[in-house]
């Protein structure tokens, strides 16, 4: 029997075919729509909270796929070096929707975990894990904040790219790692101190102390947007329960406000000098920062003249802590690679998921990579592991941080959010104690 939302995919697939289709990229472009259309609606009528679901549409759907069809369809990218031919965007193309294909495949055929229903018994800090977890990181971020200057870090990012004459491990270690470290201890620290009966002076002191160092850390104007993206969305998990409907119905509204109002807003203070409302819906289309399409083609023609990588920008992403002085072969980044083969000046730019599976794994690795990251965002969905308050400190910064990993450029992005994952997993195993039992 075929469910409703199967059905209404349906009929909407093929209005979007008939309204969009006007080429076989346009035709490619309206299939990846439909499935997208089957997440998004997916994503708020399942049961659970579904937070990877969301994220991953989302992301896809509002600041991958709607500027790139906007871009195609203009002639206008964000980027404006060189010709793209029409059978690199119509391969990038077809790549986004093989990837989003077997991405749903992956996903949808993952049923709910087994087990009984969870009931939450007792929840309390863990107090000796909170002080000793405290004092190191008070310690460590103090520490960094002494060596690089506090004046480094409140900068707007058009007065300097911080770290961009960095390596990838200075980076880590003096901007990249600080900003997440220091968001994810505000977050527990936050959430233990509403389990306190009373509060210390100690107590206190974490707070006023990891909050000063979160807000240098990451001055708004110098901190990248989406990272700011990233905080906000992990703080509404906490705040708020996605297990409601309706919750994550207000969380596909607030996206295309922030994505229509908040984020020009943030940008004027960041690299603008000037702000105009009616310009709004145009500024969205054409930013830079929804670049992912065009990043996809660029990584197309780079595969096509350079050949496929064989797994070294994946390698060189998971081992990110070895300096380039002990691994010679160590690659730059795939967006920067990339985008210097397709003559760009600015090479700092994305490089989205699907772009990165088939640099280094051509069509097959998309399909097979493609599929498996389905098959693990629906774990992690539906898992019955992550409750309480050190899970939902976790899933919170996994979903928050989604969308940075989704945008790329793994080999830039693996280093700040491994560190905000792992801390975030740490709190959740030895920061509450918790007693469970199923029924």
């Amino acid at each position: 029997m075929i469910s409703n939302r199967a059905f209404l995919t349906a009929v909407f697939s093929v209005f979007l075919i008939i309204f969009l289709w006007k080429d076989e990229v346009t035709l490619v472009f309206s299939l990846s729509f439909s499935l997208l259309f089957y997440f998004v609606f997916s994503s708020v009528v399942m049961q659970g909270r579904r937070l990877l679901l969301l994220s991953f549409s989302s992301y896809f759907l509002f600041l991958f796929l709607i500027p790139g069809y906007a871009h195609y369809m203009s002639g206008n990218y964000p980027f404006e070096w060189g010709y793209y031919q029409k059978n690199d965007v119509f391969d990038a193309a077809l790549l986004v929707f093989l990837f989003l294909l077997s991405a749903s495949i992956g996903y949808f055929t993952v049923g709910d975990s087994e087990g009984g229903s969870y009931v939450e018994v007792e929840e309390e800090v863990n107090k000796p894990f909170f002080y000793l977890f405290s004092l190191l990181v008070v310690l460590m971020l103090g520490s960094i904040l002494i060596l690089g200057g506090v004046d480094r870090y409140l900068q707007t990012r058009m007065e300097a790219y911080l770290y961009s004459n960095l390596s990838t491990i200075e980076s880590a270690l003096f901007f990249q790692g600080p900003r997440v470290l220091s968001f994810v201890f505000v977050v527990y620290v936050c959430v233990s101190l509403r389990t306190f009966s009373k509060l210390t002076v100690f107590q206190l002191f974490c707070f006023a102390s990891g909050s000063a160092l979160f807000i240098i850390f990451n001055w708004p104007a110098g901190v990248p947007r989406f990272y700011i993206l990233g905080y906000i969305l992990s703080f509404c998990v906490i705040a708020f329960d996605f297990n409601n409907k309706i919750y994550r119905a207000i969380y596909w509204i607030c996206l295309v406000v922030g994505l229509l109002v908040v984020l020009p807003v943030l940008n004027f203070f960041t690299r603008d000098k000037e702000f105009f409302f009616e310009e709004l819906f145009v500024r969205y289309l054409e930013h830079g920062d929804f670049d992912g399409f065009q990043s996809v083609i660029n990584v197309v023609v780079f595969v096509k003249d350079e050949g496929v990588q064989y797994g070294s920008q994946l390698l060189s992403a998971i081992f990110f802590f070895v300096p380039r002085t002990i691994w010679s072969g160590k690659s730059e980044s795939t967006g920067s690679i990339a985008a210097e083969n397709a003559g760009y000046l600015f090479t700092h730019v994305s490089a989205p998921l699907p772009s990165e599976f088939f640099v280094d794994f051509g069509w097959p690795g998309v399909i097979i990579f493609s599929f498996v990251l389905g098959k693990v965002m629906a774990k992690l969905d539906t898992s019955r592991i992550f409750k309480g308050k050190g899970g939902g400190i976790f899933v919170a910064v996994v979903f928050g941080f989604s969308y940075i990993i989704f945008r790329g450029t793994l080999v830039g992005v693996i280093p700040p959010c491994f560190v905000a994952i792992f801390t975030a997993y740490v709190v959740f195993k030895y920061g509450f104690k918790r007693v469970e039992k199923y029924e």
